[in-house]
């Protein structure tokens, strides 16, 4: 068979293996990579060559997960990551970069592309939101994909986020090291499971003011707003006026966050 170099996902499609599988031979020197700035290409034959003489039973068809379990979970909505060994961030720190790419309690999380209404609702957001905190020089907005490092074992990517100017310093190149004083997600099928759960109590417990999770299909926000150490909760529909806590002045209706 003629050799051909690949990308991750596309040797994990080939290998019928999961990316983080991938990575995780590739970081364990188990399989041949040839790295081109931040990103990593594959040569098939070797690989399949090298993990034969491992005594993994690999084909040109393709091989099996040696962690099944990842793979079938992987498919469903909420991401399970059942199977996967721990990282720290400073593993985290060296894999590829790649847009939605998560550590959470040390786990790997990957979540698919973003729907158009996903996409279109935060572009509304981001622009509103900017220009008024631009306009008053209240701190930054930042837009996704851009880690934020809670913990060495949780980095999280808001969909938006909001930092202060007083809290600026904590923005370094290779992401914010502390947590936003707003953070904003907009659900989808597949982050639905952690957003309104484990990253919603992460968000809390590192000290975020403001988190807003948007369900896009309902048009609602769910507004959180941290008070004595806890999240006081308000699901705001169409009609509702949305008033931030953490960014000063700014309010917008919910209405005019939808797709247009």
């Amino acid at each position: 068979m003629t050799s051909r170099f690949l990308t991750e996902e596309q040797l994990a499609e080939h290998m019928q293996i999961s990316v983080e599988t991938v990575w995780r031979y590739t970081r364990e020197g188990k399989i041949p990579a040839l790295r081109v700035g931040n990103h990593y290409r594959y040569d098939a034959d070797e690989v399949i060559r090298a993990l034969s003489s491992a005594g993994r039973e690999v084909s040109t068809r393709g091989a099996r997960d040696e962690e099944p379990n990842v793979e079938k979970k992987q498919q469903q909505p909420d991401l399970s990551i059942s199977g996967q060994r721990r990282m720290t961030y400073e593993e985290f720190g060296k894999l590829p970069e790649q847009a939605g790419l998560q550590l959470i309690d040390g786990f790997l999380v990957k979540e698919p592309s973003p729907r158009y209404g996903h996409q279109a609702i935060i572009g509304e957001l981001y622009l509103q939101m900017a220009l008024h905190v631009n306009r008053w020089r209240l701190g930054k907005v930042i837009l996704a994909p851009f880690d934020v490092v809670l913990a060495d074992d949780q980095v999280l990517q808001p969909d938006i986020m909001f930092v202060t100017k007083e809290r600026m310093h904590l923005i370094k190149e290779n992401g914010l090291f502390g947590a936003p004083d707003l953070a904003l997600e907009v659900l989808s099928p597949a982050s639905r499971h952690f957003d309104t759960g484990r990253k919603r109590e992460l968000y809390l417990q590192h000290g975020c003011l403001e988190l807003w999770i948007i369900d896009p299909d309902k048009l609602t926000v769910t507004q959180s707003v941290r008070n004595e150490g806890r999240w006081e909760e308000n699901t705001l529909t169409r009609d509702d006026c949305l008033v931030s806590a953490a960014i000063q002045g700014f309010s917008m209706r919910v209405s005019e966050i939808a797709p247009r």
